[in-house]
């Protein structure tokens, strides 16, 4: 949100009311809570009062499918997909229902380079590696569960350059190339690394304690 409150259209297409990120984040999950029928992960199904094989309770308290898509394209063509039990982890099975992917994009849709984005549920050697042995680009959002989020921010902060992108947010923006997935020696990809310290919200609001958000990919 941060990027868009100077943007002359985004302003007029949201009626000049432009609020803070958090502000928004707030307002949308209220809205969640008051229409959640109507108001769903896009990649979860709910399937409330029914007794169906794999609907099983999410942490959202609700009964719910888990299915998997694979879209191509900027125009978000429907590949194939896959209906599988809420409890199904994503990355089980994952690698099995890339290659068939991998398969059925390049039959049937032309480009001259793939590039395959994914959340951070796909965030595994296993998976990285086959990406890499088909010889395609990719972008995989980090599971940092596992990772050290103050050695994150300590590196970064020492070794690049931050920006002030308005009076207590700073933004700083580095990359690693230190980080390789276990049991896979050959890696040659690379990790960036994104943190956005706050002192001041947008409302002038100061912060006793510094807000921090950690992103990788």
């Amino acid at each position: 949100m941060e990027m868009f409150h100077s943007d002359f259209l985004f302003r007029k297409v949201a009626g000049d009311e432009i609020f803070s990120q958090e502000t928004y984040r707030q307002r949308l999950y209220a809205l969640a809570e008051k229409d959640g029928q109507h108001i769903l992960d896009v990649s979860v199904f709910e399937d409330t009062a029914s007794y169906k094989e794999g609907v099983v309770l999410s942490y959202h308290k609700i009964q719910k499918f888990a299915p998997i898509f694979c879209y191509a394209g900027r125009e978000g063509f429907m590949v194939t997909n896959q209906l599988r039990p809420r409890s199904q982890h994503c990355e089980n099975g994952a690698v099995k229902f890339l290659k068939q992917c991998i398969i059925m994009i390049q039959a049937g849709y032309q480009a001259e380079e793939l590039l395959v984005p994914v959340d951070s549920g796909y965030d595994s050697s296993n998976f990285i590696k086959t990406l890499s042995d088909l010889e395609f680009k990719y972008l995989i959002k980090r599971n940092l569960r596992k990772e050290n989020p103050r050695q994150l921010l300590d590196s970064i902060h020492c070794y690049e350059t931050s920006k002030q992108v308005r009076p207590g947010m700073i933004v700083y923006r580095g990359i690693r190339s230190d980080r390789i997935p276990t049991n896979f020696p050959k890696y040659k990809g690379f990790m960036t690394v994104e943190t956005i310290e706050r002192i001041v919200l947008a409302n002038g609001q100061t912060l006793l304690i510094p807000s921090i958000e950690l992103d990788s990919w």
